[in-house]
């Protein structure tokens, strides 16, 4: 309407569809035929997107569990690996990451003085119900969905990003039965530590394509050496905790 004089007055529209448009009871029948079914495609595209991503999950937990990395050296200055010539998929890719994973929620309430049951501290939420699998929705720091829906199954298929994490660079050159080498990331981390408040996690990616030309994604936990250098992290690298920015 702020605009409608104006476009009277040039002529774009006419008088005839100027002003406001009065519905009466009978209309709103034929207005909700027409505007229902855009209130739930949303919600149809979300459910295909669930039983899709459902369905390659179990298609993954069908496949044959075997760990495609043959040889592994592990070093403060790179990491060397062979993939095993025997393994039917096809290398594209991989690289080395580093990052800092979700505290427990009990370490959490404790290093802030409150207890469970009680009034959630700032930025908190309350305990959500068990699962099987633990994500950063379960200590009740998560802002909405951070994985797709997962099947109820111990194995999980969804990698999701930590909160605070630095990658080395992609190597591309990968074939099977040869000695490779990946670079680490540029900044000074510390090597691996696994406590209930802090927890420095290091770990191989390695892309494949399986017989149908689907992207499969491996990833094996490394222990990696503490430096004898002090190391020191002047800018944290925060990313977003959602699997969708795993693939990048």
């Amino acid at each position: 309407h702020a605009i409608e004089p104006w476009l009277l007055d040039e002529e774009i529209i006419g008088s005839s569809i100027a002003g406001s448009v009065s519905l009466g009871p009978l209309d709103y029948p034929i207005l909700l035929f027409y505007t229902f079914p855009l209130f739930l495609m949303p919600l149809v595209f979300r459910t295909i997107a669930n039983f899709r991503d459902m369905a390659r999950q179990s298609k993954i937990n069908k496949m044959e569990n075997i760990n495609p990395i043959q040889q592994l050296e592990i070093s403060r200055d790179a990491i060397a690996m062979m993939i095993d010539d025997n393994t039917n998929l096809k290398p594209l890719r991989a690289r080395v990451q580093v990052g800092i994973t979700v505290p427990e929620r009990g370490a959490i309430i404790t290093s802030l003085g409150r207890t469970e049951g009680g009034q959630p501290s700032p930025g908190m939420s309350t305990k959500l119900p068990d699962k099987r699998i633990a994500t950063g929705d379960n200590v009740g720091i998560g802002v909405g969905e951070a994985t797709p829906m997962q099947l109820s199954t111990r194995r999980s298929v969804i990698l999701e990003p930590m909160r605070i994490m630095e990658t080395g660079d992609w190597k591309t050159d990968l074939s099977t039965g040869r000695s490779f080498k990946l670079d680490l990331p540029l900044s000074q981390w510390p090597g691996t530590v696994y406590s209930s408040m802090i927890a420095v996690h290091w770990e191989i990616v390695v892309e494949f394509l399986d017989d149908k030309d689907s992207l499969i994604k491996w990833v094996s936990p490394v222990i990696m050496p503490q430096s004898s250098k002090k190391t020191i992290i002047e800018n944290a690298p925060i990313r977003s905790g959602r699997s969708e920015l795993s693939n990048f």
